[in-house]
């Protein structure tokens, strides 16, 4: 990993620390130059795998892997926390689309019916295939809690609230 992505990622992890709030347009450039560095090592690693540079390559994949996460989990964290501003770049999309489904997922346990095998009762908003069915605007249907969630989320159903 470059000394330039080391230096980003100390700098968003110390200025939101200083400001309680952390800047998603950062962390996605981080993740960009991060993807970049990736690609380029990559294609080193397989002009170079009969020289015995393997566990270099594994390292160098480990080790972007594991910085990636920590870094999604700390943005991720700070967002549910209220303390990340959320632009339009892939990372806040990405994280209004969770911070959607958790808020969703707490609408869910106080105001809906949830049975015992983990379904709930939605009325369908958009058509969707669904095994070997297709659901139509208007009909309701019983659904696992986690499908429920996705579809919530993306507009193709309405979980009915019963309470």
């Amino acid at each position: 990993m470059s000394i330039e992505i080391y230096e980003k990622l100390k700098k968003i992890f110390e200025d939101s620390i200083e400001n309680r709030k952390i800047e998603l347009k950062d962390v996605y450039t981080i993740v960009e130059a991060i993807n970049k560095e990736m690609l380029l090592m990559k294609a080193w690693c397989l002009d170079n795998v009969d020289k015995g540079f393997e566990k270099l390559c594994n390292d160098f994949e480990t080790s972007a892997s594991l910085i990636i996460r920590a870094l999604t989990q700390f943005a991720l964290n700070k967002a549910v926390l209220g303390q990340a501003n959320i632009g339009e770049d892939e990372v806040s999309l990405l994280l209004k689309h969770i911070l959607k489904i958790i808020e969703e997922f707490c609408r869910i346990t106080q105001k809906t019916l949830l049975v015992a095998d983990g379904g709930t009762l939605c009325k369908v908003i958009k058509p969707f295939q669904i095994r070997h069915s297709i659901a139509l605007p208007g009909y309701v249907a019983y659904l696992p809690l986690a499908l429920a969630l996705h579809l919530s989320t993306i507009g193709f159903v309405e979980i009915i609230e019963i309470f």
